[in-house]
């Protein structure tokens, strides 16, 4: 019941903060103590997931070591070409079961890097092994994972981290947009003005009010930095502005 009424009162917590205008991400990561002490997890992770990658939308952790070793083996937190994972997902999640036991970060990065590589990788995370429960939408169609990995032999409850995985789908579904398999930073009400542009000029707008970086977008939208600055500068010249905080206040109305 303890338990119970902790997690209850984290989540009342999180939403006054995202009604105060925080982002969600930021929230979540200072919370990283309460979510490792409640899971016995040393390292959190929110994925969503598209038909061909994985993107790691939030990391929760204390020594940043996950983040570091991605860097290290070249695996980028966006998008990750993890085919074979997520047809593994797929099938197993189908067969209504809601949990899998990961017992090396191969059953992960497998098709990605090679056995050799995933055991260097999980050797210097000091990986012991990980639990893999689904996200689910309003409707029931699974948009994501979290993973929980421990690196000591964990102490856990399965009905602990079921709660807690229903903490992060709960707060996590209002922020993600499942047609542009996007996770907003914060609670972002689009004008309806963004009509007058096309789907790409949508996309790459939504992607802008997140903070987004040229390169990233450019990365994301599989074209070129000449050709996104071509897209915002039509983007631009249909809201008459000339630089993303103009157009962030004319998309969000705050102005």
């Amino acid at each position: 019941m303890t338990d119970k009424i902790a997690i209850l009162e984290k989540i009342i917590h999180v939403q006054s903060c995202i009604i105060e205008g925080h982002s969600l991400k930021s929230i979540l990561r200072k919370e990283t103590p309460f979510f490792k002490e409640s899971s016995g997890a040393e390292i959190i992770t929110v994925c969503m997931e598209t038909e061909d990658h994985v993107d790691i939308e939030i990391v929760l952790e204390e020594q940043k070591k996950f983040l570091a070793l991605l860097r290290k083996y070249n695996l980028a937190p966006k998008q990750m070409n993890l085919q074979k994972f997520i047809e593994q997902c797929s099938s197993h999640f189908s067969s209504c079961q809601e949990h899998i036991k990961l017992k090396s970060m191969y059953d992960i990065f497998e098709g990605t890097l090679s056995k050799k590589k995933s055991t260097s990788f999980e050797e210097e995370m000091g990986f012991v092994e990980g639990d893999l429960f689904p996200i689910r939408n309003k409707t029931g169609k699974k948009i994501g994972f979290v993973i929980y990995f421990f690196t000591k032999e964990p102490q856990k409850e399965k009905e602990k981290l079921l709660a807690l995985t229903e903490v992060f789908q709960l707060l996590v579904r209002p922020f993600y947009d499942e047609k542009l398999h996007i996770l907003h930073a914060k609670c972002v009400q689009i004008d309806e003005k963004m009509q007058r542009l096309t789907d790409k000029e949508r996309q790459i707008a939504h992607r802008v009010l997140l903070g987004r970086p040229h390169k990233i977008i450019a990365e994301e939208m599989g074209i070129s930095i000449n050709t996104l600055k071509t897209h915002m500068k039509n983007i631009f010249s249909k809201y008459e502005v000339s630089s993303k905080i103009e157009l962030h206040n004319k998309l969000t109305g705050s102005v």
